[in-house]
């Protein structure tokens, strides 16, 4: 089992002196990966239910600092030199396809190929609002979205012709550096997600799932998986429990038998002081490194 971190990119401690703070001290402390959330723009008013709470209330408010996905791995990047970074979840309708290549590709080059992009599909209604992107389409698109990212990172001239993105007629520099690229998962757990994960994806990135979910879904994903001549074997699973579960031995170990690579977690936001993030990383650390591979 690896263990990533998730990143202050968002709220009290989001600012340059915390992040680099925290990214090399995670690297320091063995961890394998510093994860970034992605909201752009914060509505005042929020219909949209968060699939993630039992109120269904999203829990950052409107004036929230929230960073850039992006720049904060950068940032993250420039102040490492082996940790990997990756997006948990980039949402595939709020960022144009071609200049979110551009960016992870650069990323990429720019930190050797330490890169991980995760994407997901989005909740909030009038986040795509402020945006000018299509809810209802959002799941097409974004497998469709991956796919288009592939080809662009992959191939030399770019003819792309699907049903939302047409590109062609231009090449695409430059390539990342990783040996397959940079590795494209996919977030979430719905019945939607699973199917994009077999159709597209190299790899399943949930959160706010517990092993007992997880090992019901994978049930599920490995019909999907089928259907498209795959194995559970030719993707990479990780898993972000958030609060759905401690991350104590035994559950470690539930999560490893289920073919977990990767475990993520999160620290909190009710710290007073940026050591005190700092040492809840060490204690992470304590609690954590003697089950990593």
């Amino acid at each position: 089992m690896k263990f990533g971190l998730r990143l202050p990119g968002a709220g009290p401690y989001a600012g340059p002196e915390a992040i680099v703070a925290f990214a090399r001290k995670a690297e320091e402390l063995g961890f394998d990966s510093l994860w970034m959330t992605d909201h752009i723009a914060l509505p005042v008013d929020v219909g949209s239910r968060y699939p993630y709470t039992q109120d269904g209330k999203f829990f950052w408010p409107p004036e929230t600092p929230y960073f850039d996905t992006i720049l904060t791995l950068a940032w993250a990047s420039a102040a490492t030199t082996t940790i990997k970074v990756g997006t948990s979840v980039l949402i595939a309708g709020w960022h144009h396809p071609v200049n979110t290549a551009k960016a992870l590709a650069t990323l990429d080059v720019l930190n050797g190929g330490r890169t991980i992009c995760a994407v997901g599909t989005g909740w909030m209604r009038e986040q795509f609002e402020i945006l000018g992107s299509p809810f209802e389409t959002r799941g097409s698109r974004t497998t469709e979205y991956l796919k288009l990212l592939r080809h662009l990172w992959t191939e030399d001239l770019i003819d792309f012709q699907g049903e939302h993105f047409q590109f062609s007629g231009f090449k695409f520099y430059p390539k990342p550096v990783g040996e397959r690229s940079i590795p494209l998962w996919c977030g979430g757990k719905s019945t939607g997600v699973l199917k994009r994960v077999a159709a597209a994806a190299d790899g399943w990135h949930p959160l706010y799932i517990a092993p007992d979910e997880l090992e019901r879904k994978l049930t599920e994903l490995d019909g999907y998986l089928a259907e498209h001549g795959r194995e559970r074997s030719d993707i990479t699973l990780s898993a972000r429990p958030v609060s759905q579960a401690t991350l104590d031995k035994d559950t470690v170990d539930h999560y490893a038998g289920l073919g977990v690579e990767l475990l993520i977690a999160d620290t909190s936001f009710k710290h007073d002081t940026l050591q005190s993030v700092l040492d809840e990383v060490e204690q992470l650390a304590d609690q954590l490194m003697p089950l990593a591979d």
